[in-house]
């Protein structure tokens, strides 16, 4: 329903903060402080699967502008002072 609503994946904050409560529970359950019922697994293993990929795709868009940004950068540098500066 969230992405039907505003037609965009949710920002990387958000979807790290919900995709990191899977290996919240599983760690919490195999140290003991925790007893997890398959509602709780059912709950946040949609939540990482959803928010797990909307958190991947944002790295990539970052990764993606900030390649551009090197690339355009030494592409500047490469071709040393313009011809239009006196």
């Amino acid at each position: 329903m969230y992405l039907l609503k505003v037609r965009r994946m949710p920002g990387l904050g958000l979807s790290l903060a919900l995709a990191l409560l899977l290996p919240l529970d599983v760690f919490t359950a195999m140290a003991g402080y925790w007893t997890g019922d398959n509602r709780v697994r059912f709950i946040t293993g949609g939540l990482w699967g959803f928010f797990g990929i909307a958190a991947v795709l944002g790295l990539f868009v970052l990764l993606n502008r900030r390649t551009k940004d090197w690339y355009s950068v030494r592409r500047l540098a490469a071709e040393g002072p313009s011809a239009a500066e006196p």
